[in-house]
């Protein structure tokens, strides 16, 4: 009796402690969503000289996806996505991280030509032993790069700090 009743508890040890998930709960959600700090509607005012924009947050959704052992999806997801609008224009900036191996920052504009970008890949070999450490790619500041140049620049906490439009003027948040 006394050995089923052993073999029942670590039955329920073992069943318990099996974690379904491909990686740790240990992302850092809030720091990442940090870098585009926006709620819909928000007002972002860029200046360049006396002139002036007022982008209007038209778009936002973040996304978080742990992958699961029993499923072929990946080891985890995470992206926020930030649309600004004006009259006339709109810009997408993109902030992805897949699998703890790639992190990534996007900015494209139809009308500004703007598609600038912003990469970072860990090797399957040197994440293999450290599963966060794309975490520490995660810069206070991030320049986006386009064409070999700096085109737009993203802070933590306080997002959008400027960007280059098509005729070379550069936008500064206020």
């Amino acid at each position: 009796m006394k050995t089923k009743s052993y073999l029942i508890v670590l039955l329920a040890i073992v069943l318990n402690g099996c974690d379904p998930y491909l990686v740790p709960d240990n992302f850092p959600r809030e720091e990442f969503y940090s870098y585009a700090p926006y709620e819909l509607n928000d007002v972002v005012r860029l200046v360049n000289g006396s002139d002036t924009i007022e982008y209007v947050v038209v778009a936002m959704s973040e996304d978080y996806n742990r992958g699961r052992k029993d499923c072929d999806c990946g080891e985890e997801m995470v992206n926020k996505h930030v649309q600004f609008g004006t009259e006339t224009e709109k810009i997408d900036l993109w902030i992805d991280c897949i699998d703890r191996k790639i992190f990534e920052m996007n900015m494209q504009s139809g009308s500004s030509n703007i598609d600038a970008r912003y990469e970072v890949r860990i090797s399957d070999k040197a994440s293999s032993k450290d599963d966060s450490r794309i975490f520490r790619e995660f810069a206070d500041e991030i320049v986006l790069q386009q064409n070999g140049q700096e085109v737009a620049k993203v802070q933590k906490g306080k997002g959008l700090l400027w960007f280059v439009d098509a005729d070379g003027r550069k936008w500064t948040a206020e």
